[in-house]
């Protein structure tokens, strides 16, 4: 019995070692199958960076203003730029220029304390502000710093979807305006961005005239006209398109219109005229002389009462100069007895009205007028207006039918539509006979000029 057991547990083990050494041999050969049918994983794809431009072919001819007023700066070409992004502040007026490789940005900085300095430049500067500029990349690492002559430059590594930019911020004050330039490029096009950043600090203009009016206004450029005026923001442009006259609205019910026409007025008495001309009816109150930059004319003070007896005052701004271009801006105010040639100055201890400093804001808009012969800013291109598809003619039937199905409802007249329309009727014939009256003025005054393209 005893050998009888032994027999049978010398089998099981027998063949439990040639299921082990079997299975030894086969279970390597399925595990190498798995391990070949295992999918390797993708690599991930960098793209490498086009090769920069050729600097001889960029072009800074192309100027671009900015909606506030405050500077000028040229739009490189190439590349194609798919964004320009205007931003404001109270403090602060920027552009950017994006597309996918480049940015392009420019702004003006309001000091709040004036800057004496270099190293108080220098130290407006801190990491976590620069840090926060700089949001969209990552690592952000700056390279270097260094002060040249008047400039703060500023040196970066940006990284943006694991690929490395360089970019170079630059710095420099006047003591009240802060301007910076920076450009951010792909690091295999240093010297582009190097040559592209002297060019935009090269063509960058400041218009520092307008340091006196709200240094977050808005304005209202003409590219073809080429005359510009700020304005504040609770001021609407109305009507708008280049080489036509442009109308802005005032909260207060002031009305501002700016026009541009070949020809001049060569003294007071020609601006006088000129003005009655253009408002019939009116009385100038006082005329005095003004110089804007290369433009000079006359500022006229007007009194007016319109067509329901409401007493108007108002001031016409004339520039002449030197592309044979007369450029005037009219502002209407619906206040009596206000010349904008002599306002009082405004007592700090006296709290002023609501027309006071309405008629301090009006005299602020009217200093900001100014022209830009030189500047080269793209006219901007119209959307053309599709022409209506006339009239089909239709069967009697038909038309009778859609009669029918469809009847047209006509409004009873009300005593607010009749005076509506009158109020029509009365602003056309009034426009009509200023027109005219206007062009025999103005043929009379300059008997040489013919109407021009504005160059």
């Amino acid at each position: 019995m005893q050998n009888r057991n032994t027999r049978t547990a010398a089998i099981v083990i027998s063949v439990v070692m040639i299921i082990a050494i079997a299975g030894g041999a086969i279970f390597p050969l399925f595990n190498r199958d798995l391990q070949n049918n295992t999918p390797a994983p993708t690599p991930t794809i960098i793209a490498t960076f086009p090769p920069p431009l050729d600097p001889a072919l960029i072009s800074y001819a192309t100027q671009y203003m900015h909606p506030s007023g405050l500077f000028s700066v040229a739009v490189p070409n190439p590349p194609v730029w798919n964004s320009i992004e205007p931003q404001s502040t109270t403090t602060r007026q920027s552009v950017a220029f994006r597309n996918d490789l480049s940015v392009i940005e420019v702004y003006v900085e309001k000091a709040d304390t004036p800057i004496a300095s270099m190293d108080e430049l220098n130290a407006r500067f801190t990491t976590p502000i620069l840090q926060g500029s700089w949001s969209r990349y990552s690592p952000v690492r700056e390279t270097g710093r260094r002060v040249e002559g008047d400039r703060v430059l500023i040196d970066f590594e940006l990284g943006f979807r694991q690929q490395t930019y360089l970019a170079r911020h630059v710095a420099w004050t006047d003591g009240d305006w802060i301007y910076v330039v920076r450009i951010v490029m792909p690091d295999n096009a240093r010297d582009q961005l190097v040559g592209m950043l002297e060019s935009e600090i090269g063509t960058f203009v400041p218009y520092t005239q307008f340091s006196a009016s709200p240094f977050e206004w808005n304005a209202t450029y003409d590219a073809q006209a080429r005359h510009l005026i700020r304005f504040p923001s609770t001021w609407i442009v109305t009507d708008s398109s280049p080489g036509l006259p442009t109308s802005v609205s005032g909260p207060d019910g002031s009305a501002l219109r700016l026009e541009s026409r070949a020809g001049s007025v060569a003294d007071e008495a020609a601006a006088r005229a000129f003005v009655t001309a253009q408002r019939p009816g009116a009385t100038v109150v006082s005329v005095a002389p003004t110089t804007r930059g290369d433009s000079s004319g006359f500022s006229v003070a007007y009194s007016l009462t319109n067509a329901d007896g409401d007493a108007i005052s108002g001031l016409m701004v004339l520039l002449n100069n030197a592309d044979g271009m007369l450029r005037f801006a009219d502002l209407r105010m619906p206040r009596a007895g206000v010349d904008l040639n002599a306002l009082p100055a405004l007592d700090p201890a006296v709290p002023a009205t609501a027309a006071q400093v309405d008629n301090q804001t009006a005299a602020q808009i009217m200093s900001t007028f100014w022209v830009f012969p030189g500047l080269a800013v793209p006219v901007p291109t119209l959307t053309p207006i599709p022409t209506a598809l006339p009239t089909s003619t239709l069967d009697p039937a038909v038309a009778l039918t859609q009669t029918a199905l469809a009847p047209t409802v006509v409004p009873t007249a009300t005593a607010a539509t009749a005076e509506a329309a009158a109020t029509v009727a009365t602003e056309t014939a009034t426009e009509a006979a200023t027109e005219a009256v206007t062009q025999a003025a103005t043929q009379a005054l300059t008997p040489e000029a013919t109407p021009q393209t504005t160059p």
